[in-house]
């Protein structure tokens, strides 16, 4: 394919920045993923959960022909404003001329691994904020210390989110985020390595990746979390990630990933001092913390 009839084709950039987004993008794994009209006025309007129980308990048992006692619950409505998160690149005509895909090819890579970076920072920003409520205590030692007994944290960060009512069932699903200058910590950390598998042909030792336990569901990497920070949450309810789309007459064309995954919007038009062909890319989403009782955060470790 030439770059000309590339450029004419904004839905194919969008899907190859999908592809490039999906691949290392870790906010939208983290969040439940909400839908467009959820944003529609460029605001998400949520309620943040304070319990799975009603306000008022069964208290007795109800005679035959006896009217059945009547509660609500009440929980907050909030608000999150969508933010706008996007770049453009220019497609010289020297480029166009001389056919360099390959530069084209980087300029794709390169704005989808900038859409990668921002979205995150903004993602763990949330959720290492505190002040929104979520559990949070200091780790007995640092993980950088090959005898510190990681399991027991991250049992002791399981147990903070069972016991807030939020209807996580302890050891189950759970996913822990560290900062990639961790992960060798848990690969050299004795008390995991006399605990885990070791002679497995898909275990840590063989892989290089380190193997879940205490029921987690996985265990992500990524240089945007605080170093000396551990995020471990229940990705099915702590938070909500929703994209706002773009009205038709801006321009903006996208490829629909499918479920689970959220589209690049993209639009090309031509430079205004006819320098070459402008690519811009972005997104449009508001991330919310629902149940921040579902989130723990480990720090000092």
């Amino acid at each position: 394919m030439t770059i000309e009839a590339l450029l004419k084709q904004p839905q194919r950039i969008s899907r190859d920045l999908v592809n490039l987004v999906s691949k290392r993008l870790i906010a939208d794994r983290l969040f439940v993923r909400g839908t467009p009209e959820q944003v529609a006025g460029g605001a998400m309007q949520y309620q943040e959960s304070e319990s799975i129980y009603l306000d008022t308990d069964v208290v007795e048992e109800i005679a035959a022909g006896a009217n059945w006692p009547r509660t609500t619950w009440i929980e907050a409505i909030k608000s999150e404003v969508v933010r706008q998160y996007g770049l453009e690149v220019l497609i010289t005509n020297l480029m166009i001329r001389r056919h360099q895909m390959d530069q084209v090819t980087r300029g794709e890579r390169k704005l989808a691994n900038n859409l990668v970076r921002f979205i995150d920072t903004k993602a763990f920003a949330l959720l290492e904020d505190t002040s929104k409520g979520q559990n949070t205590y200091a780790s007995a030692a640092a993980w950088t210390i090959a005898g510190t007994d990681i399991i027991f944290e991250v049992a002791k960060a399981q147990s903070l989110i069972e016991s807030q009512d939020n209807g996580y069932d302890g050891f189950q699903n759970a996913t822990m985020i560290l900062n990639t200058a961790r992960r060798d910590n848990l690969l050299n950390n004795t008390v995991l390595r006399a605990a885990l598998p070791r002679e497995k042909s898909d275990g840590q030792i063989q892989t290089g990746m380190m193997a879940p336990f205490l029921g987690l569901k996985e265990i992500l990497f990524s240089s945007r979390v605080t170093a000396t920070k551990a995020i471990i949450m229940d990705t099915g309810v702590a938070g909500t990630i929703a994209d706002e789309r773009p009205d038709a007459s801006e321009g903006f064309i996208a490829y629909d990933p499918g479920p689970g995954f959220a589209p690049v919007y993209v639009k090309v038009y031509e430079h205004p001092e006819s320098k070459g062909q402008v690519v811009a890319a972005g997104r449009w989403p508001a991330m919310a913390l629902t149940d921040p009782k579902a989130v723990t955060v480990i720090t000092g470790i």
